[in-house]
């Protein structure tokens, strides 16, 4: 069973951009907006930084009862975003 998918919301290491409005994932502009939009919803959410190959990363993760939605931004604008069945 597939757990986990990696949409990738920018170029990067190789990969090309998904066009998300051709999908039900909702682009977000900052950890914030992510934030606010969680709170709207009654979900949860887990947020943080991390550096991985010297580029810092913000990231927030919104919690749901079967899956969760890893946001992350580098340079603060989405960078990739993270699927993962529970």
């Amino acid at each position: 069973m597939l757990k986990v998918i990696f949409v990738h919301a920018a170029m990067s290491d190789g990969f090309e951009p998904a066009d998300l409005n051709r999908s039900d994932i909702t682009r977000f502009e900052s950890v914030s907006d992510v934030k606010q939009w969680a709170v709207s919803q009654d979900c949860a959410t887990q947020e943080g930084q991390t550096e991985l190959f010297a580029v810092m990363r913000d990231w927030i993760k919104v919690i749901y009862d079967a899956h969760t939605l890893h946001y992350e931004f580098r340079d603060e604008a989405l960078g990739l975003i993270t699927i993962t069945a529970e």
